[in-house]
């Protein structure tokens, strides 16, 4: 699988990081016809939603538009496109933890190689640390991206 991506330092005071595009990196893993770049791309290919299918399929207590979800959908997809450039292709399919289980989104981290990230690696049918901290952690990246209301303007910035 580590034929699409070089390992490169990322770019000079960028902050490549991302909770989404490292679970398209991860995702792959648990099927070998998929690589995240395949995937990444059949998720850009597929991203045509019309606003009747949100308003009728969708509950929600905020005004939503397909609009402002596709826009962001692109934006975290050009993101995961320059990310993947910088992760090593042999750990295509597999997921960065920290010494708690908690993911690492930080692609400086991963690419240190430091004792305090750990590289689980690909398994047939998918792996997934188990612990409290990983939905914690998921539902976090949410409401640091939306606000605890779902209505936030602009998305917190990572760090």
């Amino acid at each position: 699988m580590g034929h699409f991506s070089m390992e490169k330092s990322p770019p000079a005071g960028s902050d490549l990081n991302g909770n989404q595009q490292l679970a398209v990196w991860a995702a792959p893993g648990k099927d070998e016809s998929w690589t995240p770049v395949k995937l990444l791309e059949k998720i850009a290919a597929t991203n045509q939603f019309r606003q009747a299918d949100l308003d009728e399929e969708v509950t929600s207590t905020v005004d939503l538009t397909m609009g402002e979800i596709g826009a962001r959908i692109r934006d975290a997809i050009e993101e995961a496109r320059e990310i993947f450039k910088h992760l090593p292709g042999q750990t295509a399919g597999c997921l960065f933890v920290d010494t708690n289980g908690r993911p690492v989104k930080d692609i400086a981290r991963i690419l240190a190689k430091g004792t305090d990230v750990t590289t689980i690696e690909v398994a047939a049918g998918g792996i997934w640390p188990s612990g409290p901290d990983i939905d914690a952690t998921l539902i976090e990246s949410l409401i640091e991206t939306y606000g605890w209301d779902g209505q936030a303007d602009q998305p917190t910035p990572r760090v």
